[in-house]
């Protein structure tokens, strides 16, 4: 045998041992003795696939390819690294080159379905898929759940994909499963439905958040739900925690998992919630009441995790504010108060503020509650610490900026328990295809190891769901709020993100910074300053030449609604605090689906937490824009618009609004759009633009 067939040997089994770097360093030897050996290039390619560098793979492969064409594997592997780069023409000669040479490969059939796929030709792909078989793997059934669900057949593709979370319930297919859940118009309540879900809630790799729809209709499913419902409003029904054990519905498998994940964004259900909270109150110390008994301490330690996540939204009843209190001294001076007091006491003020705290800590507590210990008391003082090492980039200007620092360190928005987002080594090119189809392209140059700059970074869920998704970036994330920004450095370490820096910093001092960054974020932060466009100004000249940001601002068109909730509040002279903000909830709660502001109940999240609502109606600064105004802007600072982030259902209606307009690149166009549809922006003008070179 060669030597140089003994070095391609030996690194086949360096790669199937995954050890790839010794793979690369026996293939460039036998690379450097024969350049053009088609085997060698083909595995070196595989070698850059495998560790993320598809465009260093792809000229391997061609070249692997050209020296020999009979090879399937190289076709295969060429075909699976230009389908990555989004190289589709590319992807389907491939797998089309490996059909002529394997007519039945299996792969390659699957392959051309991924490419139709991608292509929005869903029909076609679901007739190569399916001729794929099931040797093809799990990730062709998950694409036939895609291609159905691309044709409107969401009930088959729902079908399909809970047969694959069955069978292999480490699959990747969690995203799926979620996304199809939120298009059914109805969900059919099972054991297996209900069993799916808990699962997915607690994947990591979820965003909770997308679940809440499917989960709060199966709250509403069983028998019982209209009788618990009557009990809330006082219309009925018996009070539930009369009895030695919970109801059954708050021992509903997915009930703990939703408390302590995700916000409850329902009315009907908050009502319930409020109404237990109140009547284990009104019985905290009643020796057979529910805080008295071993079986109900799980959800009371859930029902808390709940009010810790909004932040004490509920409204206090002017009766139970004195049981409150003397539920607190007696939790701050008894000597051993039993686990149900603490966690009936957590779901109405911050175990964290009392005097006795550490001792709190300090013990042990049932599992349920020495969670609730963590989250209450063990984490914010953690917080606090933080502050005090949080490094200042810029002076804090006096006025607007201070004003807006006060309000978030009183309000650090939003609070979240997990991102739902994997960490990838995509560059910047596939990730922003996704988003801006037909304007960026996957081939186009980006920074390998891009600098960002994520100005306003709040708590950091934008920031850190940067981070993770860049995975070979730096980032920077600026706020004015240290309270926010702790609760974000501790995010960070929870969720391992390593590649960030947070810091405190105005918007209108980092001019200063001696540094220049490939990519900007700013969320939500400039229709805040007092001068929205000296703001963009300062993040433009941060860009370096051919930088990209990305904007989000206040539309003036899809805000309209919020006027009516303004003059009620000056009307009736609801102050800009916490103890305001759950007044006015209470307010509307009480006036119900008739009362002129329910629609605050169904029109974001924002109403469901104390920092959501206060940031939505309470805030000492708005500037409101137009598209217009946004033209105007772009224009002033030279930047090059590249296209709304918007659903593709969203961008395809506007297509056939505006059929000249294919890429959505003409504002004018949008800005008719939006006065035809004025809700199309009610969650912010969201855009990228790009620096000129």
């Amino acid at each position: 045998m060669k030597r140089i067939d003994k070095q391609l040997k030996q690194a086949a089994k360096e790669v199937r041992r995954g050890k790839l770097l010794a793979a690369e360093k026996l293939l460039r030897r036998a690379l450097k003795s024969d350049p053009n050996n088609a085997l060698g290039l083909r595995i070196l390619g595989d070698v850059f696939h495998k560790r993320g560098q598809a465009e260093q793979a792809f000229p391997l492969l061609e070249r692997s390819v050209r020296a020999d064409p009979r090879d399937v594997e190289a076709h295969l592997s060429y075909a699976d690294v230009a389908f990555v780069l989004g190289r589709l023409n590319d992807a389907a000669r491939g797998y089309r080159a490996a059909l002529d040479r394997q007519p039945r490969s299996p792969r390659a059939t699957a392959g051309l379905g991924q490419v139709e796929l991608r292509r929005g030709r869903p029909s076609q792909a679901l007739t190569h898929l399916r001729a794929a078989g099931n040797e093809a793997g799990a990730e062709v059934q998950l694409s036939i759940a895609k291609a159905l669900q691309a044709m409107g057949r969401s009930s088959e593709a729902l079908h399909v994909v809970m047969e694959l979370l069955g069978n292999d319930p480490a699959h990747e297919a969690w995203v799926f499963f979620v996304d199809c859940l939120r298009g059914q118009p109805s969900i059919d309540v099972n054991k297996r439905t209900v069993d799916l879900l808990v699962r997915a809630l607690r994947n990591p790799r979820l965003d909770p958040k997308r679940l809440k729809f499917p989960v709060f209709a199966v709250f509403k499913a069983p028998d019982y739900w209209r009788d618990l419902s009557a009990w809330s409003k006082g219309t009925g029904g018996s009070d539930p925690t009369e009895s030695v054990h919970p109801h059954a519905w708050f021992t509903h498998p997915l009930l703990f998992e939703t408390l302590t994940r995700i916000l409850v964004e329902d009315p009907q259900i908050e009502l319930v919630l409020i109404s237990l909270r109140r009547s284990v109150l009104r019985s905290v110390f009643d020796s057979d009441g529910p805080a008295a008994r071993e079986a109900w301490l799980p959800l009371l330690c859930a029902l808390a995790h709940q009010c810790f996540n909004n932040e004490f939204a509920y409204p206090i009843h002017p009766d139970d504010e004195p049981l409150v209190q003397r539920l607190r001294d007696a939790v701050s001076t008894d000597e051993e108060p039993p686990p149900g007091w603490i966690a009936t006491l957590a779901s109405w003020s911050l175990l964290g503020d009392l005097p006795n705290a550490d001792d709190l800590e300090s013990r042990s507590w049932p599992p349920p509650l020495a969670a609730i210990v963590q989250l209450q008391i063990s984490d914010t003082k953690d917080e606090a610490a933080r502050r005090a090492g949080l490094r200042q980039l810029t002076p804090i200007s006096d006025g607007v900026s201070d004003a807006v620092r006060a309000h978030y360190e009183q309000s650090p928005y939003p609070r979240y328990t997990q991102l739902g987002v994997e960490r990838t080594a995509a560059g910047l090119g596939p990730l922003l295809e996704q988003v801006l189809p037909g304007v960026v392209s996957a081939t186009d140059a980006f920074p390998d190891a891009p600098e960002l700059l994520v100005a306003g970074c709040g708590t950091g869920q934008s920031a850190l769901h940067a981070a993770i998704t860049h995975a070979h970036s730096t980032v920077l994330a600026v706020d004015l709020s240290l309270t926010s920004l702790a609760y974000a450095s501790r995010m960070a370490d929870v969720l391992g993100v390593e590649n960030i820096t947070f810091a405190q910093a105005d918007i209108m001092g980092l001019g200063e910074l001696d540094r220049r960054f490939d990519v900007v974020l700013s969320g939500g932060v400039l229709h805040h300053l007092e001068d929205p466009l000296a703001g963009w100004r300062v993040l433009t000249d941060l860009l370096r030449p051919r930088g990209l940001m990305r904007i989000a601002l206040y539309s003036d068109t899809a805000r309209q609604y919020l006027e009516i909730a303004r003059e009620y509040i000056a009307l009736e002279a609801i102050p800009k605090t916490p103890e305001g903000v759950r007044r006015l909830r209470g307010e509307v709660l009480a006036a119900g689906p008739d009362g002129p502001l329910w629609f605050l109940t169904w029109t974001g999240s924002d109403f469901y937490f104390t920092s959501g609502l206060r940031d939505l109606l309470f805030h000492p600064m708005e500037h409101r824009f137009t598209v217009p105004r946004i033209a105007a802007s772009l224009e002033q600072l030279d930047l090059e618009f590249l296209g709304f982030d918007l659903p593709a259902g969203t961008r395809h209606q506007y297509r056939r609004f505006n059929g000249d307009d294919a890429n959505g690149l003409s504002l004018e166009g949008w800005h008719d759009f939006e006065q035809a549809n004025p809700k199309t922006f009610v969650g912010m003008y969201q855009f990228w633009v790009r620096a000129r070179a």
